[in-house]
């Protein structure tokens, strides 16, 4: 499939191949299925989801999917969003200048006009060491929102990593949606199979304290985005 529509948008590939097709097949069921969840009722009620941690004004909780453990993180940022989005997107390979879960990130390919595939590389948190992974990724805008979703995927040019475990990235997502012209409402999809014997309350305790650093990191990184 070297074209999908999501959303009434279509995506087209640059470079036909089985693994580009793979893909972008994955980010277009990645960002489906985002969507549906950020908006569902149970969702925006959390019906059904455990508080997993809170801290300035941002909070994280779970639920259990048929892939696994999803946690969601909701929290306002002082910044548009459009400039929020538009960092998130374009500026994958710089986040590990501000921040200290990332070591290193990178674009790999760009798939079509609105998706791509890239590769994550994460520091050891707590005592979970690190984490890599390959994720196909998808955005569009989706009413006032931008959304950004993807799935792992598998690339030839981006075999495991010496010292990193190849974690499964079920459902990634980010959600950026204006509340005035200067904050926006964050709220973000996490699933992933880190794989290895992780007992689940470490799991559970090293996602909340990821995720509301990352929170913390965006907010502190707004303020420069707006000085810009």
């Amino acid at each position: 499939m070297s074209v999908v529509e999501v959303f009434g948008v279509a995506d087209t590939l640059h470079e036909k191949s089985a693994e580009h097709e793979k893909a972008l097949a994955l980010s277009a069921e990645a960002m489906k299925e985002a969507v549906s969840i950020f908006d569902s009722a149970d969702f925006k009620s959390n019906d059904g989801w455990k508080k997993e941690a809170e801290d300035n004004g941002s909070t994280v909780h779970s639920k259990n999917f048929p892939y696994g453990k999803l946690f969601a993180l909701r929290t306002e940022i002082n910044a548009p969003a459009s400039v929020l989005f538009q960092d998130h997107w374009d500026g994958v390979e710089q986040l590990s200048s501000w921040n200290s879960n990332i070591q290193s990130a990178k674009v790999l390919v760009k798939l079509g006009d609105q998706s791509d595939v890239i590769y994550n590389a994460m520091n050891d948190i707590m005592i979970v060491k690190g984490r890599d992974f390959v994720g196909g990724r998808m955005w569009r805008k989706v009413g006032e929102s931008y959304v950004v979703a993807g799935k792992s995927t598998e690339l030839a040019l981006m075999p495991a990593q010496k010292g990193k475990v190849r974690a499964t990235l079920h459902v990634g997502a980010g959600k950026f949606t204006p509340l005035t012209p200067s904050t926006t409402s964050l709220e973000y999809l996490l699933s992933m199979d880190f794989k290895g014997l992780i007992p689940k309350p470490i799991l559970n305790a090293v996602m909340g304290k990821m995720m509301i650093g990352d929170a913390n990191m965006i907010k502190e990184h707004a303020k420069d985005l707006v000085k810009a």
